[in-house]
């Protein structure tokens, strides 16, 4: 299935009018139309706010299967936890790192990927 009919199909499960995802996206509603009948090819940025305006990881725009995407050579991640109990951490980097987890897992998943995209621009300077 094509991006833009994915798109469409998320946007009209959560109830969501083309005129929703601009108020939220920022997107014009032409543009939502164009991108939903396959007639332009969204940047992956545009794919970003899409997805953050219907709520979902960008992934789910690309995934058909259910549940998260089979991933079988990855190593597993270490828990924040894990990381902050690293002695090379001063007692100042592990409160931050702990208070920021807290933080950002009570966000909205919009809202992260906001601040992520935020963070990203920052960081480039």
């Amino acid at each position: 299935m094509a991006i833009g009919h994915r798109i469409r199909q998320f946007r009209e499960q959560k109830g969501f009018s083309q005129g929703d995802i601009e108020k939220v996206s920022g997107l014009p509603r032409s543009y939502v139309s164009r991108v939903e009948n396959e007639q332009i090819v969204p940047s992956l940025e545009t794919l970003y706010r899409f997805a953050a305006a219907l709520d979902l990881p960008l992934y789910r725009l690309f995934c058909t299967e259910d549940g998260d995407p089979h991933t079988p050579h990855l190593s597993p991640r270490r828990s924040l936890e894990d990381v902050a109990n690293d002695n090379s951490l001063s007692g100042a980097q592990k409160r931050l790192l702990l208070k920021l987890k807290d933080l950002v897992g009570n966000m909205m998943e919009g809202d992260r990927a906001f601040l992520l995209d935020f963070m990203q621009r920052m960081a480039a300077r």
